[in-house]
């Protein structure tokens, strides 16, 4: 079947392509046949992208034009977006027992002529881990700054006192 085909179109035979002990592409001359080794081939694959690519650039990029969004007669703002708040709400589904979520919802019976209300909807997460562990221990660690601060006074003669304090401590600790 893939002789029948080569033979109709390009003139040639599947044993003339599969005699050759060479990789390449065979050409049928008239005459002879003749292979074209790869490396030609792939230059002229080579010279053919090359030629693809200064054509897409000659012609330049295709130019977007932006459309007005439908948005029923109202102009659309910033306060009308998805935010993240929404794609996150599966998750605050599934961990509410341990984020605790305060939502408020507000109405505005008079806030939009034309739907004849506005809403407000307030979400507040209190971090727990926050609140219990990381400010106790921020507070801890600045009331003990705090103390140790008095300590140093800029003095060298104090800073050596308290070096020779020090040692006097280890020195009599260590005799025991």
């Amino acid at each position: 079947m893939l002789n029948a085909t080569l033979s109709q179109y390009w003139g040639i035979t599947t044993t003339v392509i599969f005699n050759y002990q060479q990789l390449g592409l065979v050409l049928n001359t008239g005459l002879t046949d003749s292979v074209m080794g790869v490396p030609a081939v792939a230059c002229m694959v080579l010279a053919g992208l090359i030629g693809a690519v200064l054509l897409a650039n000659i012609s330049g990029k295709p130019r977007q034009q932006a459309g007005e969004t439908w948005t029923c007669g109202i102009d659309p703002t910033a306060r009308m977006e998805y935010t993240a708040t929404g794609f996150s709400k599966p998750i605050r589904t599934a961990f509410s027992t341990i984020l605790r979520p305060q939502r408020r919802k507000m109405v505005n019976a008079n806030a939009n002529s034309y739907y004849g209300r506005g809403l407000e909807y307030r979400l507040n997460i209190n971090y727990v881990l926050h609140d219990k562990l990381y400010h106790p221990v921020n507070n801890g660690i600045i009331r003990a700054a705090k103390f140790i601060r008095r300590l140093q006074s800029g003095h060298l003669q104090l800073y050596i006192g308290y070096v020779l304090a020090v040692s006097v401590v280890a020195l009599i600790w260590s005799s025991r």
